[in-house]
């Protein structure tokens, strides 16, 4: 109920500013593949673009490409996806898949967004990132030491919003974290108290500048 809640208020306010025209990336997030449900306007000329690659074992539902793919469904416009996985291990592969076409296709309308719609994760066990099947036990035990408190598009940042520090964020395909923070409405959509320190990093880090929660959430939020 909670998450349909938080989503209907996120597609209210996602139809408040789309205008004519405009280019939406979209991350990933149980939340965010609620709003198309909610959406009742239409917006013809507008693109979804998917701002990571796919994520793995987690349920199909949740992954950029398809939320990108509903919303333009919802508002009539239009969509693209971004073939590839959301991480790699090696950088030779990275660099390997950055030539492809189609991927370049879809990196190259980064630049040109105007709204990001976030989901905001903690980093941890409950995160989906642990779900994704991309994470070795290694690699999730680096990022717990980092001092991580959340995740955004796969990017694991901590308390003050700093990506710079957990070596799996380099094997990310999608935007990156310098051209998320030039989208004029980064909106973070995430609830419940637990998620607080997770949005502060993202504040803090500029990673977001508007932010969709719940009441409980937004006192935890005040008490920080």
């Amino acid at each position: 109920q909670q998450k349909n809640l938080l989503a209907q208020g996120a597609a209210a306010f996602l139809e408040a500013i789309l205008e004519d025209g405009d280019e939406v990336g979209v991350s990933m997030g149980t939340s965010l593949s609620r709003m198309p449900a909610y959406i009742t306007s239409r917006c013809e000329n507008t693109i979804f673009v998917p701002l990571i690659g796919g994520i793995g074992e987690v349920d199909i539902n949740v992954h950029s490409n398809n939320i990108a793919e509903a919303l333009g469904k919802a508002f009539c416009g239009e969509s693209m996806r971004l073939h590839a996985p959301s991480i790699v291990v090696r950088a030779q592969t990275k660099r390997e898949l950055l030539k492809e076409e189609s991927i370049q296709r879809v990196l190259n309308h980064y630049g040109y967004l105007d709204i990001a719609l976030l989901g905001i994760g903690t980093a941890d066990e409950r995160s989906a990132i642990a779900k994704t099947g991309y994470f070795t036990t290694h690699m999730l035990e680096e990022i717990k030491k980092s001092g991580a408190c959340g995740d955004i598009c796969m990017y694991v940042y901590d308390q003050r919003g700093d990506t710079d520090q957990v070596l799996s964020n380099q094997g990310i395909i999608g935007i990156s974290i310098p051209t998320l923070k030039k989208i004029p409405y980064i909106i973070g959509i995430a609830a419940g108290e637990y998620k607080a320190n997770a949005i502060m990093g993202a504040v803090r880090g500029g990673l977001i500048n508007t932010l969709v929660t719940d009441c409980k959430c937004a006192g935890k939020l005040m008490e920080i």
